[in-house]
């Protein structure tokens, strides 16, 4: 028993790493969308940019502005990436 439960604290701990680092991953595209001054708002509330786990949804309201955050997306993952 307590085996597993060093196995589950390990896994608990490992996920909660790897989401601590797409969060600080992403968290820099986020707010590089938002200051473009793309995306949609609500109620003075950013909303161009949406994140859950590994996927991202980009809302807009005309096709050019898509093009715009979605150029800004495709330089960011074209940076290398800083070990820390």
């Amino acid at each position: 028993m307590v085996l597993c439960y060093s196995w589950c604290e390990l896994g608990r701990r490992v996920i909660a790493s790897f989401v601590c680092n797409l969060i600080s991953l992403y968290g820099c595209l986020i707010v590089r969308l938002r200051l473009s001054g793309f995306g949609c708002y609500l109620f003075g509330v950013y909303f161009g940019c949406l994140m859950f786990a590994d996927a991202i949804l980009l809302l807009t309201h005309t096709v050019s502005a898509m093009r715009h955050m979605l150029n800004i997306c495709d330089l960011y993952a074209c940076m290398p990436l800083t070990v820390m």
